[in-house]
């Protein structure tokens, strides 16, 4: 597992994993991608999530790299405030996402276990921000958030002012 802030991703992490190593053997499948991916803030879990590549998913929360600009949920513009940038984020590869596949992966694609392994995450810590598959019927981790954040509304002008001085 790797492990990140907020402000290290917003940065431009690169992953060390690739140093030196040619555009060819990066897409070689030697080194595993990060496919899961686990938000945390102020000791509660926020958000878990999938992709082909969490690292550059998780740019999109922060709309760094390619997704500059993008913001589309109330998440992304918690996470391009300053309070944010404390946060972490656990991301989990595919040899650890065998490892978490609660089933035979002799027999599965490697899609099918992301997803039912980020299904199971889901259920099992009840992040604040996932709706699918939420309903565990855990209520301890949103109630804490919403216990520290009572108000939905989030001040995100230092961070959209900053992003506009950034383009200009």
């Amino acid at each position: 597992m790797k492990q990140l802030t907020i402000k290290e991703i917003k940065d431009g992490y690169e992953d060390e994993r690739y140093s030196g190593l040619s555009l060819k053997e990066t897409l070689d499948g030697r080194i595993p991608p990060y496919r899961i991916y686990v938000i945390k803030g102020d000791g509660c879990i926020l958000y878990v999530g999938k992709s082909q590549d969490a690292i550059v998913r998780m740019e999109s929360h922060v709309g760094k790299g390619m997704w500059v600009g993008f913001f589309g949920s109330h998440l992304d513009y918690l996470l391009i405030t300053k309070q944010a940038n404390d946060y972490t984020v656990d991301f989990y590869d595919e040899d650890e996402v065998r490892v978490l596949y609660r089933y035979n992966p002799l027999f599965t694609s490697m899609d099918r276990m992301v997803g039912s392994v980020e299904e199971q995450m889901i259920f099992d810590l009840a992040p604040v921000f996932n709706i699918i598959n939420n309903n565990s019927g855990k209520r301890e981790n949103k109630d804490r958030w919403y216990e520290m954040h009572p108000d939905p509304d989030i001040d995100f002008s230092d961070s959209l002012l900053s992003f506009v001085d950034s383009i200009l």
